[in-house]
């Protein structure tokens, strides 16, 4: 039970590489394991087709995510612990004011992780599968909706 505790309080995007294409999925999405990894059939094969091309790619989960890193194939960043701590926040700030304002102010902290991974990345093509919606709530990136 520790251990699965533990991984949800991982942070790795601030070690996310600069990359051509920048790819997101859940936990939902790794659906399958190949070779003793969690494997998504969209995301991990285009990742395939893309590196024999050398193509760059990164990986980073959009949710809080227990499958991460080395347990996923192609290594999955994430931002858990600030994801959990903005979570809880809005829950105690939803306490005090109304669930649209908690959920604004959600919205707005979630988006700024992930404008944080862009800013770092700097990836030419950004593709999610179903991706959270704070993080479809920036203006300057290029979505691709798989």
């Amino acid at each position: 039970m520790l251990p699965r505790l533990l991984e949800l309080v991982k942070y790795s995007i601030n070690r996310i590489p600069r990359c051509d294409i920048l790819l997101s999925c859940s936990d939902t999405d790794r659906s399958y394991h190949y070779k003793n990894k969690y494997y998504s059939p969209i995301i991990d094969s285009f990742i395939d087709y893309c590196h024999s091309r050398e193509v760059k790619t990164s990986t980073i989960s959009d949710r809080i995510s227990y499958l991460n890193g080395e347990n996923t194939y192609g290594y999955s960043y994430v931002a858990n612990r600030r994801l959990i701590c903005i979570r809880f926040s809005c829950k105690v700030v939803g306490l005090f004011l109304p669930r649209e304002l908690a959920f604004e102010y959600r919205v707005r902290l979630e988006a700024k992780i992930w404008s944080e991974a862009l800013i770092l990345a700097k990836p030419k093509i950004v593709a999610a599968i179903q991706p959270d919606y704070p993080y479809t709530n920036l203006r300057y990136a290029t979505w691709c909706h798989i």
